[in-house]
């Protein structure tokens, strides 16, 4: 009868339990059985056993069930490629079957899957504009992010602050902004700049300094010009922050003037540092602003004569390098990106975008030419860095959410994709803003009087 694992001599041979040590687990494909031992009357936990694992495109029945490399309830199993969906064939090979949603293949190497592209980090949140958005303008420092936007209102625009905190109302309620921007401060928070009309309809320029939830910590402004288009940018190292700006009615009057002004705030007024075209160049669109080692570079693009203009400015706001770009049409689009020393200029010229590279570092004595891509038509462009470089981001003549990717010659790497993927929003986007660097990246849009935004990893 032997002596089972019970703590008693059931053979009567003066041992207890000497036939009590069982195999256990399974024997069908890599599975192996152990050995459960008997200690003091009790079966012990299974001991040596190799156990069903999940299945994998290897030739090899993982998951012990006397099939191999099959997927769920027949289907072809899926098996894993870098950024793409592969399918397991005959033979254990992993056939690639479609590109991740977010995902291009750039290298047409199927063997390493879809090797560029974007996942969210999270799901779409809502913001909710009254109507479709004349401006959106979106700034990160670490991973706090801030949204800010012109909310219509009967006859007026009144701005609004997004953080991860809410949403709250910026400035005065008698304002009526026409423009506006945000970008980080050195340790305390945000900053957001109005242009617009006072209550009594003169031109003002408003700041408001938010902490990292929208909390206010000063506000202040000057009556200023005639200002229809703003933009900033920060120096981290010198807390310092330039305001680049467009006064005039129209592109006929338009001229750039740059203001600089210590974060640290409450300081005094900012001042006018320097009237960088004021003798009827006609600066046309928002130009693009950023920081660089020693100071800022400004774009901006001129009516007449056409052109395209970088700036290099000491921390002081005066022009240390002015370097035209002559085009071929009138820029009605701006878009700067940058990832360390390096920086990317993007400038629409109707149905083609020029790429232009631009040092960050010390100011170079001339820019290395340009690159004119054409076939796309495109608006509300936008370049952010990758892990692998930039990408320039836009909405397509019918209103989609597309990115391109750029190569290190300032020419297109790769088809036009959607970099949202499952993200993408189903209706026609009216306004798309996006803002990134280190391969982090944040997208906003309105579509049929709603916002969104959504942050995402881009290689």
């Amino acid at each position: 009868m032997g002596d089972p694992c019970n703590g008693a001599d059931d053979d009567c041979d003066g041992t207890t339990d000497e036939d009590g040590d069982s195999l256990c687990g399974q024997v069908e494909g890599a599975c192996q059985q152990g050995i459960a031992r008997c200690v003091d009357g009790l079966v012990g936990v299974c001991e040596g056993a190799i156990d069903p694992i999940p299945e994998a495109c290897n030739g090899v029945d993982d998951d012990c069930d006397a099939s191999t490399d099959e997927g769920v309830d027949g289907q072809p199993l899926a098996c894993p490629l870098p950024g793409a969906v592969g399918r397991c064939d005959a033979g254990a090979i992993c056939t690639f079957e479609d590109c991740q949603p977010g995902f291009i293949d750039v290298d047409r190497d199927l063997l390493n899957g879809c090797e560029r592209g974007c996942a969210p980090l999270d799901e779409a949140r809502r913001f909710d504009p009254l109507d479709a958005l004349p401006d959106i303008r979106m700034a990160v420092q670490g991973g706090a992010e801030a949204l800010v936007y012109l909310q219509p209102n009967a006859e007026r625009s009144a701005p609004v602050l997004v953080t991860d905190n809410g949403a709250r109302n910026v400035g005065a309620a008698d304002l009526d902004v026409r423009t506006v921007d945000v970008t980080p401060t050195v340790g305390a928070g945000w900053i957001v700049m109005t242009a617009g009309l006072d209550g009594a309809g003169g031109p003002r320029v408003n700041w408001y300094v938010r902490a990292f939830d929208g909390e206010a910590l000063f506000d202040d402004g000057i009556a200023l010009g005639d200002v229809r288009t703003i933009a900033m940018a920060q120096h981290a190292p010198s807390s310092r922050c330039a305001m680049v700006m467009v006064d005039g009615e129209d592109d006929a009057t338009g001229r750039l003037s740059v203001v600089v002004q210590h974060q640290e705030l409450p300081r005094e007024l900012p001042k006018i540092v320097v009237v960088i075209e004021p003798d009827g160049a006609r600066v046309s669109v928002r130009p693009v602003i950023a920081g660089t080692t020693n100071g800022f570079v400004v774009a901006y693009a001129t009516v007449a004569p056409v052109g395209v203009v970088v700036l290099y400015l000491d921390l002081d706001g005066n022009v240390v390098r002015r370097l035209p770009i002559e085009t071929a049409a009138v820029a009605t689009d701006l878009a700067f990106g940058r990832e360390g020393r390096a920086g990317l200029l993007a400038a629409r010229l109707g149905a083609n975008t020029l790429i232009q590279p631009v040092p960050l570092a010390d100011p170079p004595e001339e820019l290395v030419a340009p690159s004119i891509n054409g076939g796309l038509n495109a608006r509300d462009l936008d370049v952010i860095s990758t892990e692998q470089g930039f990408m320039l981001t836009f909405l397509n003549p019918v209103g989609a959410i597309r990115g391109r990717l750029i190569d290190g010659e300032g020419g297109y790497a790769a088809p036009t994709f959607s970099p949202l993927g499952d993200a993408e929003p189903q209706r026609v986007v009216q306004t798309l803003f996006a803002t990134g660097t280190g391969g982090r990246a944040s997208f906003a849009w309105s579509a049929d009087n709603q916002g969104q935004r959504i942050t995402l990893t881009c290689q």
